[in-house]
């Protein structure tokens, strides 16, 4: 979403503006996982065309638009999914998505009466589709009724584009004088925030690295040149020292908004209750959407540049909620968020709700760069030996439909690993090692794994695994 004061609108693409709708009211969080893909079985799909439209309500002007495959009589949206069906909160998303596709359809044409028709495609290729034609009037309610939702957050765009992001494009240098070699740093870091560029630093310590970088990137966000600011760090003291130059920049008069966010295990007080399936769960819920956007705002209004973990365990246990899902609520409202490495660069942990595409406006710092290549060693490498199997092959066969896959999985991944490393193989204490180096995932573990966790997923869901296995399921 942005606010364009020149003309007085709101432009926001169709996906945000679902997602950001349904972030608000619905109980599953905004990084599920899901992943639209227009082509993703080969099928002959429209062309994809460009819709845009006008809507006013409630005193705004939104300029809605979406790029989508349309034969002009309606939308055909493709999604992907990794179960047997596609999950509650996707298809609420993409039948939201499709609605609003075609209403910016119908807009272009009077007396069309467009259909929306979606497509899932599962791990395997397999595909089902869903066919609507909603009458006009309800496509209209639709797109009022989402826009609705959406009040504060235009109220909150509004507010930093007109009034704070002017704070932010004159603040002044926080110190009283620039060291030697700072002012090179600081001019090559705002020109390549204003450029799109990519800028890589070697400085020596003690040259005032962190305010060298954050105070040009606060005055380039404040003249449109990103929209927010991530601060990644390997560690809690770099982490620290970023906090509070930010403090030494709200000094100097920019208004900022900076997110101090910790991981789930050092913010939760409940020793991870919420991963325990066997006991009472978690007192803290992490599934109250709108309550969480009441206590993000409450975290405003105590007009705290930093927002730490103390701020949100405090918050979260007044209105009983995780302090964790608190912290990604109220990173969509700061300016700043500081965290560490994992969050842009683990697929595991990534924070997807913001990187799940491509978007130029997000400005990256990255403090201490040279200590991305071993966690970049640990991320992005993997490693397998029959012999993790061994431990788990008495758990399984105590239900024996979860047995037959388990085993069946680890047919599979012998038969499909151990001809890539026969070459560059050794037997070091008394264990064969093997190594392989290749950029793609080997061909046929994607569709082993999918085929276990799909019985297992079907197990579960009819309640079958005794509550023993379910607690040592929980430390696997």
């Amino acid at each position: 979403m942005r606010y364009e004061a020149k003309n007085g609108k709101l432009t926001i693409e169709v996906r945000e503006l679902v997602g950001l709708a349904l972030d608000l009211v619905d109980g599953t969080p905004s990084e599920d996982g899901w992943v639209r893909d227009e082509h993703s079985d080969g099928a002959s799909l429209p062309p994809t065309v460009c819709l845009s439209g006008e809507v006013e309500h409630d005193g705004l002007v939104w300029q809605i638009r979406t790029d989508v495959p349309s034969d002009g009589e309606g939308v055909t949206l493709t999604f992907r999914h990794g179960g047997d069906a596609p999950s509650r909160s996707l298809t609420r998303r993409a039948r939201g998505e499709g609605f609003l596709a075609a209403q910016l359809l119908a807009m272009e044409n009077p007396a069309l009466r467009p259909s929306v028709t979606l497509r899932y495609v599962n791990a395997l290729g397999k595909a089902s589709e869903v066919r609507e034609t909603p009458t006009r009037e309800a496509l209209w309610r639709f797109t009022l009724r989402t826009l609705a939702l959406l009040r504060e957050n235009a109220a909150d765009e509004i507010d930093r584009v007109t009034r704070r992001l002017p704070t932010m494009a004159s603040v002044r240098f926080p110190y009283g004088e620039v060291r030697e070699g700072q002012r090179d740093l600081i001019s090559a870091c705002y020109r390549a925030i204003r450029r799109g560029d990519r800028l890589y630093a070697c400085a020596p310590t003690g040259i005032g690295k962190t305010i060298s970088t954050l105070f040009p990137a606060v005055r380039a966000m404040g003249e449109g040149a990103c929209e927010k600011i991530f601060y990644l760090t390997a560690k809690a003291t770099t982490a620290a020292a970023a906090a509070e130059a930010a403090e030494h920049l709200r000094d100097a008069g920019a208004d900022l908004r900076v997110l101090l966010l910790s991981s789930r295990e050092r913010i939760c007080r409940n020793g991870l209750a919420c991963r325990d399936l066997t006991g009472d769960g978690c007192p803290l819920s992490r599934s109250a959407p709108t309550r969480e956007e009441l206590a993000a705002r409450e975290l405003l209004a105590l007009r705290k540049t930093v927002v730490t973990s103390e701020d949100l365990r405090r918050i979260g246990a007044e209105r009983k909620l995780c302090p964790y899902e608190l912290s990604l609520r109220y990173a969509a409202l700061a300016d700043i968020v500081i965290c560490d490495y994992n969050y842009l660069f683990d697929r595991k942990v990534a924070l997807r709700r913001f990187f799940s595409e491509s978007n130029p406006a997000w400005c990256f710092l990255i403090d201490e760069a040279h200590n991305l290549v071993d966690r970049s060693r640990e991320l992005y490498s993997f490693e397998i030996s029959p012999a993790v199997f061994a431990p788990y092959l008495e758990i399984f066969s105590k239900t024996p439909a979860l047995d037959a896959a388990y085993r069946h999985l680890e047919k599979r991944c012998r038969e499909i690993l151990m001809p890539l490393v026969e070459n560059e193989s050794e037997l070091r204490e008394g264990v064969l090692r093997g190594f392989a180096s290749q950029r793609e995932m080997p061909t046929g573990i994607d569709e082993a794994l999918f085929e276990f966790v799909s019985v297992l997923e079907a197990i579960l869901a009819r309640r079958e695994l005794p509550k023993l296995l379910l607690a040592e399921l929980t430390r696997i």
